[in-house]
């Protein structure tokens, strides 16, 4: 993938990941209070793309590839 490409998009996923507001009604989103909220893997998750360990050549590859092969069905 282009590095500037890649850093773009991991940039605006940041700036995204720490808003948890409704953009509409910039009130916080209905997910918090959801039982089903797993606070633990967000928590992890976000720590992992402010580290910059998130996103992977594999994880883009697999994700690519499921893409490209759901077009072709």
């Amino acid at each position: 993938m282009n590095m500037l490409i890649s850093s773009k998009v991991s940039t605006t996923r940041k700036s995204s990941i720490r808003n948890f507001t409704t953009p509409a009604t910039n009130q916080p989103s209905a997910f918090r209070n959801d039982p089903t909220f797993r606070k633990d893997l967000v928590e992890r998750i976000k720590k992992e793309i402010a580290e910059g360990t998130y996103e992977t050549e594999e994880k883009w590859e697999l994700a690519l590839s499921r893409l490209f092969g759901s077009m072709e069905s």
